[in-house]
């Protein structure tokens, strides 16, 4: 753990280095004398902190490690753990003010509690945000009646958070929606709710929280990957074990190749230490999902209408070419239109047939307003078929990569979820003699959006375990999609 209290550019000279400015301990029940709560300085006791984000999550939880090794206090004793004890803890991984993060926690289980001797014990905490605490304690068992994303900030609200949305990309003549609650908590309802938004391309949602502020946001997919990469005009984060040729570059042409790899912290920070690449590219599994090919069956049961809509995931990956959003490092998609299977290509075999009921005219104002799952036409109810196979596409080619932590800590900008990362990795041959473009491994290179996150303060360490997704890749082998 970083204990150094001269905050300067001689103190962070590592891509690793952090300080932990405040870690305390607010517990209710334990009093001062004179009747004030009391507050544990854990700074120097804690030997590990966890911290993890999710696109899938609207709050953020972790695991905190603390070392009850001071002879003259007790810890255990003191605080006496119940699972109600609030953490604020302060970090700080550069020189300048706008780099601090704070963030308030509170303690929900002990996960663990391991003595090594006679004056010594572990205690691992399990920690989320206290705006997830809060949530967790409110029922919300009432009806709304407003577009979706603002039954979602109203939800949020209930719960302490504002929310941070993008909603140009939302169907025109976008309908209110009534929903009734059924004794949801508020981040749980507000989730719910975003699961039925989607752009009018048929691009999903997510409500999801950072390290970077106590903000939401609602954010959508598309406009995710129409992003440009954090580290554009940078090096890529890259993988190599030839210590010489890290990190990639990119050239005025788009072209990729390797550079001496310099001294600097800047350069440092983008070296991947590691990385984690299992089980990926399985079309054989979402075919039988009904992710290539699918037929679906909305009933109206008002009009014994049944609406058919047939989901063919070959044509959304050709429009997301058309429309260049597989752009730059990953312009070529994951799904393979092209192989045939008996004489048919994987999306010529309908595989699934999916039947849901979606009622319409629920409510008396039906001209105004409309039900959770209620669309007017078969190209409404194909936007969530669509929405919901991206969501699923999206995790077929996870890689999670480990890197130093500087990059990461920012209260001026989320560095980390729903962002796209350029990533390079060197191909499986000497690279002496080669062309520029045949340098990286088009499998694994590419522009990825980051999924999930785990900070790791540990030790002298900040390190960040990334996991990563993508849609497409810089190379399709030796040809080409038409």
């Amino acid at each position: 753990m970083a204990t150094n209290n001269n905050i300067d550019d001689e103190f962070f000279n590592t891509p690793y280095k952090y300080k932990f400015e405040e870690i305390n301990l607010i517990s209710e029940k334990v009093f001062k004398v004179g009747g004030a709560h009391q507050k544990f300085d854990l700074t120097n006791v804690v030997s590990e902190l966890n911290l993890y984000e999710h696109l899938d999550k609207p709050f953020i939880t972790g695991t905190l490690i603390v070392n009850d090794i001071d002879p003259d206090v007790n810890l255990i004793n003191e605080i006496h753990f119940l699972g109600t004890e609030k953490i604020r803890i302060k970090i700080r991984v550069h020189t300048s003010e706008p780099f601090t993060i704070t963030k308030n926690f509170v303690v929900t289980e002990v996960l663990k509690s391991v003595k090594s001797n006679d004056d010594n014990e572990v205690i691992v905490l399990h920690i989320i945000e206290d705006s997830a605490y809060l949530s967790s304690l409110i029922r919300v068992r009432r009806s709304y009646r407003a577009k979706k994303h603002d039954i979602i900030k109203q939800l949020a609200e209930t719960a302490g958070r504002k929310v941070k949305s993008i909603t140009d990309n939302l169907p025109p003549g976008d309908k209110l929606t009534r929903v009734i609650v059924p004794n949801m908590t508020p981040l749980e309802a507000a989730n719910w709710v975003k699961d039925r938004v989607t752009t009018k391309n048929g691009f999903p949602y997510f409500l999801y929280a950072t390290l970077s502020d106590d903000d939401l946001r609602f954010y959508d997919l598309e406009s995710m990957l129409q992003g440009q990469p954090l580290n554009e005009g940078r090096p890529h984060y890259t993988y190599s074990l030839n210590s010489d040729q890290i990190p990639l570059l990119t050239n005025d042409q788009g072209e990729t190749k390797p550079r001496s790899n310099s001294n600097t912290v800047e350069d440092a920070s983008f070296v991947i230490n590691s990385y984690s690449l299992e089980r990926y590219s399985d079309h054989l599994n979402y075919a039988r999902k009904g992710f290539t090919t699918s037929k679906y069956n909305f009933i109206d049961t008002t009009f014994g209408d049944n609406l058919e809509t047939k989901f063919r995931a070959d044509k959304v990956f050709s429009k997301m070419v058309k429309d260049n959003l597989l752009r730059g490092q990953s312009k070529y998609p994951l799904y393979d239109y092209i192989s045939e299977f008996g004489g048919k290509g994987i999306h010529e075999y309908d595989t699934r047939e999916i039947t849901h009921f979606a009622t319409s005219r629920q409510y008396n104002d039906f001209f105004d307003t409309e039900g959770y799952h209620e669309a007017k036409t078969e190209s409404d109810h194909a936007l969530k078929v669509t929405a919901k196979a991206l969501r699923f596409w999206l995790l077929n080619s996870p890689i999670t990569i480990q890197v130093p932590g500087r990059n990461f800590l920012r209260n001026d900008v989320c560095p980390t979820i729903g962002n796209i990362f350029r990533v390079g990795f060197i191909a499986n041959r000497s690279t002496v003699g080669l062309p520029i473009g045949e340098y990286i491994d088009q499998q694994k290179t590419g522009d990825y959006l980051g999924y999930s996150a785990r900070h790791v303060f540990s030790g002298e360490r900040y390190s960040v375990h990334i996991t990563m997704t993508k849609l497409g890749t810089p190379g399709y082998g030796r040809g080409t999609y038409a």
